[in-house]
């Protein structure tokens, strides 16, 4: 993906931070950890499971 690309995205989503945001109000602190915690537990099981087919290949 080109920096142009991303550029593009990252505009985007912004975009659409915004709009969310104007709709439903703004994102509270509680909110963002309870995304970020989901993240976390996500990346950890993606891992995980990449790590068991490294294994079993």
């Amino acid at each position: 993906m080109s920096r142009i690309e991303r550029q593009r995205e990252q505009d985007r989503l912004g975009e659409l931070v915004a709009w969310l945001e104007e709709e439903h109000g703004p994102v509270t602190d509680d909110e963002l950890a309870s995304a970020e915690a989901e993240r976390r537990e996500f990346e950890s099981h993606f891992a995980e499971q990449g790590e068991q087919h490294r294994k079993a290949s």
